[in-house]
């Protein structure tokens, strides 16, 4: 793929928006709902570890999508 002149190119800000609606999609209430029941491991609610869990997930998609190459 030749290198544009661009800030970003076409295909990262693509990958950006797709990272953007699963984000949506996972931090919305269904799925949120899922994890919302008492259920405790190593004494932190399901939920609670979830929500961290997702929120590395889109921290490390974003160093691996930002990484200089």
């Amino acid at each position: 793929m030749p290198q544009t002149n661009s800030f970003m190119s076409s295909d990262r800000n693509a990958k950006l928006i797709g990272l953007f609606a699963l984000s949506l999609l996972l931090f919305s209430f269904p799925f949120l709902g899922l994890f919302g029941k008492e259920y405790y491991v190593f004494g932190w609610p399901l939920l609670y570890i979830y929500i961290f869990v997702v929120w590395l997930f889109v921290i490390l998609v974003l160093r691996h999508l930002f990484r200089h190459r």
